[in-house]
């Protein structure tokens, strides 16, 4: 790779750690996609933060920021999408593999549980359902989108 072609160590790390931290939104998300209120206090309200908060910032960024740095920020959204659909990857075959194992279901009584310990078990032992594949296609489709319209907007800008 020429020198040209390459971005700051810094700048791949952001974009790993964003595509990390989308991932890790994702897979709660898918998590706790069919919990309520009534199961859990609280639980709502984690529901709030949606990975495609990340996306949609990064979108706006790359719009944004595509005039001044262009090639940067070309290089950082080709390496942040990359980096986002290999963990999606990862994450859908966690979700099969979950899916086609016959894991047994937590539940407690009302009065024994926290909002602490129903995030725990909901992410070390996922009961994954159809509102979970609902979220992972969901974010899947709007990824697809912005990769599409970020590249069109970079593509377009060089004319």
């Amino acid at each position: 790779m020429s020198e040209e072609n390459k971005i700051s160590f810094y700048m791949q790390l952001c974009a790993y750690s964003l595509s990390g931290s989308f991932a890790l939104l994702l897979y709660l998300q898918m998590c706790i996609a069919s919990l309520t209120d009534r199961y859990q206090l609280g639980i709502e309200k984690i529901q709030l933060f949606q990975p495609s908060i990340i996306t949609i910032s990064l979108t706006v960024l790359a719009i944004v920021t595509n005039v001044k740095y262009k090639k940067t920020a070309k290089k950082f959204f080709r390496q942040f999408y990359c980096f986002s659909f290999l963990l999606m990857t990862i994450i859908f075959i966690g979700y099969i593999v979950n899916d086609l194992s016959n894991i047994p279901s937590y539940w407690s009584f009302q009065n024994q549980r926290t909002l602490f310990q129903t995030l725990k078990i909901s992410i070390s032992h996922p009961d994954f359902s159809g509102r979970s594949f609902a979220i992972f296609i969901q974010n899947l489709i709007l990824l697809v989108i912005l990769v599409v319209v970020v590249t069109l907007k970079i593509n377009k800008s060089k004319k």
